[in-house]
């Protein structure tokens, strides 16, 4: 017999007792549609990353309302500077004015009260500020996120990372603080192509100044 066809015939019947061996133990041949999802679940993960620090200091939307906030708190130091002005007066009628004994504790006494409604006025002016910037950077931050995931999935995108590779590690600082930066990094390399935070900036601008209210 031909060598060539021996080798033939013997690699036959191996692959048909091997189908066999597959068969007796329940092994079935993966259908087309089997097969197809196995090639889908084999696609890589797409990942973007957005840099929502950078965009909350961009946003139109941001500024203007910060813009109101700065004009309010004008308002306020005025109302505190009033105070300060009338403090300032009655230290100057102590040491100019004639006064008795009586009326100089009576004014000592109005700018003790003066100066802890200054004080009082200037901790709550402070307080209420401090409360409304973080109210609106925390609506800004829920906008950004939804249009940044928006714009992910409309560009194929099965995931979306908080870009923190601006932050830079501490400097002269402990063992302990240098390895927590580390560890909670959250992305250390990201191609351009896949950052989308310019896109975002761009499509919440222009949804403000339509009048999309950024949304």
């Amino acid at each position: 017999m031909n060598p060539t066809h021996l080798t033939g015939t013997i690699a036959v019947a191996a692959a048909a007792l091997a189908a066999g061996l597959a068969l007796s133990h329940g092994a079935t041949v993966p259908s087309a549609g089997a097969e197809a999802a196995l090639q889908e679940g084999a696609r890589p993960t797409r990942v973007a990353v957005v840099n929502t620090s950078l965009i909350v200091g961009k946003l139109d939307e941001a500024g203007d309302r910060l813009g109101i906030i700065r004009v309010q708190v004008e308002q306020r130091q005025t109302e505190i500077d009033d105070l300060t002005t009338r403090m300032e007066t009655l230290e100057s009628d102590l040491e100019m004015l004639e006064l008795s004994p009586e009326q100089r504790d009576q004014k000592r006494v109005e700018q003790f009260q003066l100066n802890a409604q200054r004080q009082a006025l200037r901790e709550a002016y402070t307080q209420l500020l401090d409360q409304q910037q973080g109210r609106i950077f925390a609506e800004m931050q829920e906008k950004i996120i939804d249009a940044a995931g928006r714009i992910a999935q409309a560009e194929g995108y099965d995931m979306l990372l908080q870009d923190d590779r601006w932050i830079g590690l501490p400097q002269n600082r402990g063992e302990a603080d240098v390895l927590r930066q580390i560890q909670f990094r959250s992305v250390l390399w990201a191609s351009p192509e896949n950052d989308i935070t310019q896109r975002v900036l761009d499509e919440m601008n222009q949804l403000y100044r339509a009048g999309g209210n950024g949304e």
